[in-house]
Parts: C-alpha cells; structure tokens; sequence
C-alpha cells in the first residue's frame, strides 16, 4: 500500500496494479488545468465530479486568473472579500468626549492566513451639540477619525487599512466619537443621523499577504 507525501499526493507502492496506482496519484496531484472559458472548466468537472472533493480540489487556468473546484463552486484562488453594512435609524445620539458609540459592525470572521483590509465608513448628519466625529474602531482602538463642522448637515467619510493575523477574527465598527474641547475640559457631542442607509454605510474590503 502506497502513502502520501508531504504534499498530500498517493504515491503507490512498488508492487501495487500500475494502472490503479498512476490514476489515483494523478489525481491527487495540485495540476494547473489550462482552458479558454469557465464553460469548458465546468465540463471537466461534471465529467469527473466524483474525483474532485474538497480534500482533492481541480485548478484552472482561465485566460490567466486561477480557480479552484472543489466539488460544489467555482472561486478565484487569492479572492477578495467584501463586507458592506448599512445604518438606517432615525435618532440623535450623544456622546461625552473621548467615547464611542458604535453604529455599525461588520463580523469577517477568522482566517488561517494574514490578511491586509481596507475599511470605508461614510455617514450623514447635523451636529446639534459639541465637537462631534464620525470614528473606525479596529479591535478597541479608534483608529481613524473625520469632523463634522458644527451646525451643518453633512455626509463625510473616514477611511483606515491595516493587517488581520492568521487566525484572528478582527472588531470593525463604524461610529461617533466625542472631541475635546481642550483645557481639560470635556464635552456632551449630539448629532442628528440621517435615516437613509443610501448615506450610512461601512465597507470592508480585506486580500490575503504575504506571510514568513
């Protein structure tokens, strides 16, 4: 009886049948399939669904981008994920300087690999009191902030990228934030949201690094 080598391929046994031991180390092998359209990559995988499982996944190249079968779906290798949340509530939050109110979160979940990611928030409103901000929160910390000019309506956006470790399921929110006034003082911030989600929105985008 033949084993797998480190890279999870059946190598048959010197005494094994020769036919039965070339086919399944065949198609055990990470083998790049060369075709011209996702149509013809469908028709090797209806012809040879039973061989392509999760554990053994068929690749092709489609006019140069890589996807991956793994016996249910067709994905790109390397493909970007996308979280997009929206905020609709009509209501006048306050906040005292140095808080933060979350509006929205997004939950992209853990990886087993590193990720780069690049969070968009954007919001409408009319400040009523204080020095109010539209903030990103990554992981506890506020990490990117835009002003709202006191006494206009408005819609501004606030835009932060980092890293996500392999393995860590990252806290992403969008929301306000209380200024300071400076002094030492603090500062009750209210601002009026717009009840439109078309306006409030957090968009999270996130792509697999490079890892040593």
């Amino acid at each position: 009886m033949g084993a797998e080598n480190f890279r999870g391929v059946y190598v048959p046994d010197i005494d094994e049948d020769i036919h039965q031991g070339i086919t399944t180390l065949a198609d055990g092998l990470g083998v790049v399939t060369r075709v011209s359209s996702i149509a013809a990559a469908r028709t090797i995988v209806e012809a040879n669904r039973a061989s392509i499982t999760p554990a053994s996944p068929a690749y092709f190249d489609i006019n140069g981008l890589i996807y991956v079968h793994d016996g249910t779906v067709f994905k790109p290798v390397n493909e970007t994920e996308i979280s997009s949340q929206t905020y609709e509530y009509n209501r006048a939050p306050s906040v005292t300087s140095g808080q933060f109110t979350g509006m929205i979160g997004t939950d992209l979940g853990a990886k087993p690999y590193d990720r780069s990611f690049t969070a968009i928030g954007m919001a409408r409103g009319t400040v009523k009191t204080g020095i109010p901000f539209l903030a990103l929160r990554i992981d506890g910390e506020v990490s990117s902030l835009a002003f709202f000019t006191e006494k206009e309506s408005q819609t501004i956006t606030t835009i932060w990228a980092g890293t996500i470790k392999a393995g860590h399921q990252p806290d992403i929110q969008l929301g306000l934030y209380g200024g300071n006034p400076g002094g030492g003082g603090s500062t009750t911030s209210t601002v009026a949201l717009a009840n439109d989600k078309r306006m409030n929105r957090l968009i999270v985008t996130t792509n697999p690094i490079t890892m040593t």
